[in-house]
């Protein structure tokens, strides 16, 4: 069963999730919005590799590859074209044993073009760490700013598991991951 908000309080309090930093005024009836973190990945297919920003230092940065554009010196960073980015979430998401979750957009920013993520949004029970969001618009360009609630997060129930993600054997390789996390493989 999806989670309300009055759940999603609970499991706060009694420790069976656990979101740091925690704000209640970001609850919404059935998920509560994350919040984008300074730094992000710009993808540049040339060198098949990503580029860091701190979005705060962005100073009159243009990147013209991949149809990506970074120009800004007021702590916004628009994304233009079909780039692709990760960020992170400024908040960890911890989930206990019985809990998994889903990261999906926000509906302001869906009508916008702007996807969050492309195949990776659903979160184990056991999982530990900040979310990764693999960004990237195909409508309108969209400016980011630190801090904006970027993307919602839902929880269901679920039965318990025998190995929670992060369990020795099952290759779990972002349990724990810190800030914006680029593909291991």
């Amino acid at each position: 069963m999806m989670w309300s908000d009055t759940c999603i309080k609970q499991a706060q309090r009694c420790g069976k999730i656990n979101i740091s930093p925690f704000n209640e005024e970001r609850i919404q009836p059935n998920s509560i919005d994350l919040t984008l973190d300074d730094e992000i990945l710009v993808y540049d297919k040339t060198f098949d590799d990503f580029i860091p920003f701190k979005i705060s230092n962005c100073e009159e940065v243009i990147i013209e590859r991949n149809g990506v554009s970074i120009s800004t010196t007021d702590g916004k960073v628009p994304i233009d074209g079909s780039g692709f980015i990760l960020a992170s979430t400024v908040e960890k998401v911890s989930l206990g044993n019985g809990v998994c979750g889903q990261v999906d957009g926000k509906s302001s920013y869906g009508r916008k073009g702007l996807q969050i993520h492309q195949t990776a949004g659903f979160i184990d029970a056991g999982f530990s760490g900040n979310i990764t969001l693999e960004m990237c618009t195909v409508g309108q360009p969209i400016r980011l700013e630190v801090g904006m609630p970027i993307c919602q997060l839902v929880f269901w129930d679920a039965y318990p598991s025998e190995r929670l993600y992060g369990s020795e054997g099952l290759g779990s390789h972002y349990q724990g991951q810190t800030g914006v996390t680029k593909s291991w493989l």
